[in-house]
């Protein structure tokens, strides 16, 4: 008896186990922070998400297993773990230009064996297979249009054709060039085939890197692009990022070249390989792109339509090729996500305005005179000699594909714009009549489309390749009479689709989180951009490192910064000085520069403690303790903590705090940093070595700054700020005198911030570490000049360069550095999530996360404010989402919290807060200290409903 009913219970557990099995799922598989990449030529990482209904849900065991076609080539073992993110591959040596899948299989605390059923996969690049003969080639430059140095502007065709005489296999193509290009074959524009057989398109191909170093290539699979029997294929190279504007001779204007290798595999097992060569291609500057750079835009004549990508095409008259010796760095695999269409954010304009010239008012440039309006429409009639306007609603980055029909020869302009003149008015900054483009913060930027129609009688469509603006508005022309058949604006951006969000009850505090999104979105084009729109687009690296944190939150942007990274590295100088931008392209912004070479520190600790990824740490160490000797050697006789250099301080700051004062903050937070990441890569003696330094900074800057107990000679907001941010006071008497100082600085200033970029990146989240999170809110909601919502009021899609780039009251502001795209002061979405929402990690990568939102529970509301009363927010971990919702009603809170499988989590409230219920469902333990509860949570949804006391 005793035996059946062992068995039965046996059964019952195995049941069991096998039912929670089917309620537990593993998906979101990622290699190096990425979905099925194609051409990797580093080593993979493995990452996944264990999706669980049920609560307290650990891995306890996971088996990875990578495929060579059926073959297995690794099998990890079954290993005891319960980590799930950047498990490195260790198995056999992996082949060039190889397609392998791979799958996992956990076990968890509650069920038996889970497999991942997702398609996952990976293809190598040609990692150290080579380039074989594939040459450089460029344009046969007898032409003397292409002349060293006037390549800005210039396009080159490319073409070959070459036969394959037996059954395709496979094919993959891997292409670069010195510049942006484009790629076709048969006629076809290259892609990646999706599963729903749509193409899914990189543009701005290879990407920005510096030249002199490194450039990128891309990988392909065409087998569907390819016939048996003759084909061709053909390139398109406009100057781009090598010798366009954007370079600003940083590279000395290098010939556009182009480079590519494909390898077809037959069905018989043999290959065949065709490469870029002096033999087999031709070139060509006689094509429809007739100029193209990224500030000034594209001259597009579709009279010059060709089947030059097509076989059988005659070439006779196009030139040869040579080949291009220029480049002398390495040729690596991309890195991180390209430049993409968001297909989830087209968008067709909200209004069009059709106007017939000017009329005068009583203004220096009068107003454009209406004579038809339209909303929310993709096409229209244009007349000769009207102009039409069009307002999409959203300041957005990208180009508006059109597709229009008209007669031969007719020539369109169209013209990009962020702003429209508010009024005729000179004084107001205007540049123009009151509704037509507000021009003149584009500076140089020309940032316009010249479109001459080859009268096609069904039709024509058009969409720029090498080239993007920023914009809210476009305005078109024509010479003669067109039909606008359809028109709308595309987003391009290297941000995927976010899965973070944050709601509340106030919209105007929505719409601050929607403004940053869409400046992330906007400036995030192959590197971190300041700006998308002047001739300007640098990867400022202030505004990288203010806004990194946000930038993670946001979105999954890991390897768009272990990218950049790389960028910082091949600016690096001799002696250690990280650059100011990357790539490094104008010389005159300095080096070693403090807050923006700083980047180089604070970017890879920033990705590391928000993913966990310790490769980023390891990649850049070196470089770091180059930078650190650099900040090291730059004492002089009066002191031995200088920091980096004071050219910029805190920039655009409306009441400045000495530079050297910024440059000595940054390096101890760099020691900080230093030993902090020393630590996570088990470096003891570097821990030691910084953590001296940051002590012997901290007692210089004693000496140096405090004048008396909690009081600086510097008596800024922005000083104090760093000052708490940093723990450079010696006592807690110290730091709490300094924080009533800074708190009077604020209510005298009316409790508006007058800090700059780095101050006001830092400002809300130093507020609510040293509790004072209601001084916190009333900053976020402060309407007047300077702040947040200030612009909001002034019309703001997007986050703004300067707090006041535009008034209702005054107009526009300086238009020599007036982007209404710029992304820093959008810092504050990261005080949103991690304070207001309360959504931190207590290690690397969300493993241990701590839920402590900050409640608006002010006694005093300055200035008419009303309170945050519903905070409703989900971070895409890379565990999965982490959700936090906080509602208040009356006297009670409630909260609903959601922690995702493989995590635990510390829900921290005030101690005042009663109503808890006791160790169970979930809860593992409640524990006070003097003024909080804290609760830890296993994973799995939660909801409480808390008790404000009196």
């Amino acid at each position: 008896m005793k035996t059946v009913k062992f068995f039965l219970m046996l059964v019952l557990v195995c049941f069991s186990k096998e039912i929670q099995a089917q309620s537990i799922s593993v998906k979101n598989l990622q290699v190096n922070f990425m979905h099925n990449p194609v051409g990797l030529d580093d080593k993979p990482s493995f990452s996944w998400e264990i999706a669980a209904s049920q609560q307290n849900v650990i891995q306890t065991y996971y088996q990875i297993r990578v495929y060579d076609s059926n073959e297995i080539i690794w099998d990890s073992g079954n290993i005891k773990s319960s980590e799930s993110n950047n498990i490195a591959y260790s198995g056999k040596p992996l082949k060039a230009s190889t397609s392998y899948s791979w799958q996992v299989e956990i076990s968890t605390n509650i069920s038996g064996k889970v497999k991942s059923t997702e398609k996952a996969l990976f293809e190598t690049g040609l990692l150290n297979s080579g380039w074989g003969a594939a040459q450089w080639i460029m344009y046969d430059n007898a032409d003397a249009v292409f002349e060293m140095g006037k390549q800005t502007g210039k396009t080159v065709m490319f073409r070959s054709e070459f036969n394959l005489d037996k059954t395709i296999k496979s094919a993959k193509i891997y292409t670069t060039s010195l510049g942006i290009h484009d790629l076709f074959i048969n006629g076809k524009r290259i892609g990646h085939q999706t599963k729903n057989k749509e193409v899914l398109y990189d543009e701005l191909k290879p990407g920005w890197t510096d030249i002199v170093h490194r450039v990128f290539y891309l990988t392909y699979d065409v087998t569907n692009f390819l016939t048996k029997g003759q084909n061709a294929i053909g390139a398109y190279v406009g100057s781009g990022w090598a010798s366009g504007g954007i370079a600003h001779d940083r590279y000395k204007n290098p010939f556009l070249g182009y480079k590519a290798k494909l390898i077809v595999e037959y069905t018989d097992g043999s290959t065949k390989t065709i490469v870029t060569n002096t033999r087999d291609w031709k070139s060509s500057t006689n094509g429809v792109i007739r100029m193209a750079d990224i500030y000034n835009g594209e001259d597009y004549d579709a009279r010059y339509t060709t089947n030059w990508t097509k076989p059988h095409f005659k070439d006779t008259d196009w030139h040869s090729v040579i080949e291009n010796n220029y480049f002398q760095g390495e040729i690596i695999a991309h890195l991180g996500i390209p430049v993409r269409v968001r297909e989830d954010l087209k968008t067709v304009a909200k209004e069009v305005v059709i106007y017939d010239g000017l009329k005068a008012d009583n203004t220096y440039f009068g107003a454009i005179n209406s004579v038809k309006n339209y909303t929310n429409t993709a096409s229209f009639i244009l007349k000769k000699g009207q102009t039409a306007v069009l307002d999409f609603g959203q300041n957005l980055v990208g180009w508006t594909p059109i597709n229009i029909k008209g007669q031969k020869d007719t020539k369109i302009r169209i013209r990009y714009a962020e702003m429209l003149n508010d009024s005729g008015k000179k004084d107001r900054g205007n540049d123009g009549a009151k509704g037509s483009l507000y021009l003149k913060n584009l500076r140089k930027a020309r940032a316009s489309i010249n479109y001459i129609m080859n009268g096609n009688p069904g039709g024509e469509s058009y969409k720029p390749s090498m080239t993007w603006f920023g914009f809210r508005y476009a305005e078109i022309t024509a010479d003669s009479d067109i039909e606008i058949k359809e028109i709308y604006a595309e987003v391009i951006s290297s941000v995927e689709k976010e899965s973070s969000s944050i709601l509340t009850n106030n919209e105007d505090v929505n719409k601050l989180f929607r403004n940053t999104l869409w400046g992330q979105r906007g400036n995030f084009i192959s590197v971190p951009m300041d700006c998308p729109q002047r001739n300007e687009r640098m990867g400022w690296a202030a505004d990288t490192q203010v806004f990194a944190k946000t930038a993670l939150y946001n979105s999954n942007v890991v390897s768009f910064y272990q990218k950049w990274m790389g960028d910082v590295r091949n600016g690096q100088e001799k002696d250690g000085a990280f650059p100011t931008i990357a790539p490094q392209t104008w010389g005159a912004v300095g080096k070693g520069e403090a807050a923006w070479a700083d980047a180089g520190i604070i970017v890879p600790w920033t990705v590391y403690t928000m993913s966990g990824n310790k490769t980023i740490l390891e990649e850049n160490y070196a470089a770091m303790s180059s930078y650190m000797n650099f900040l090291a050697s730059q004492s002089d006789e009066n002191y031995l903590y200088n920091g980096g250099g004071v050219k910029y301080g805190d920039w655009l700051a409306y009441q400045e705090t000495d530079k050297r004062y910024i440059s000595v903050c940054y390096y101890a937070y760099d020691a900080i940093l230093m030993a902090s990441m020393a630590k996570a890569l088990d470096k003891t003696a570097d821990v030691e070595k910084y953590n001296q330094l940051f002590q012997n900074i901290k007692a210089e800057f004693n000496k140096r700054y405090v004048i008396e107990k909690g009081t600086l000679n510097q008596d800024t907001q922005t000083a104090y700020l760093y000052a708490l941010k940093l723990n450079l006071f010696n006592s807690k008497e110290e730091t709490q005198i300094a924080i009533s100082k800074l708190l009077k600085l604020l209510e005298n200033n009316n409790y508006k911030l007058s800090t700059g970029f780095l101050g006001t990146a830092i400002l809300n989240q130093t507020l609510s570490e040293v509790g004072e999170s209601d001084m916190a809110y009333n900053l976020l909601l402060q309407r007047d000049n300077p702040s947040w919502l200030y612009s909001i009021d002034q019309g703001a899609t997007t986050i703004w360069e300067r707090w006041n780039s535009y008034t209702i009251k005054d107009g526009f502001g300086d238009a020599k550095m007036n982007s209404f795209n710029h992304y820093s002061y959008g810092a504050v979405v990261e005080w949103m999530y991690a304070y207001m929402a309360g959504i931190k990690s207590e290690d690397a990568g969300f493993r241990n996360v701590i839920i402590e939102p900050q409640l608006d529970f002010r006694k005093i509301l300055p200035n008419e404010q009303k309170h945050i009363t519903e905070v409703k927010t989900q971070y895409a971990s890379i565990n999965g989402l982490i959700k936090s919702h906080w509602k208040i009603m009356g006297e009670n809170v409630e909260y609903k919290i959601s922690i995702p499988a493989n995590t635990s989590a510390k829900f921290i409230v005030p101690i005042a807060m009663s109503g808890f219920s006791k160790v169970g469902n979930g809860i593992k333990s409640v524990s006070k200290n003097a003024d909080k509860t804290i609760v830890e949570l296993g994973s799995g949804e939660y909801s409480f409903n808390l008790k404000i006391a009196n």
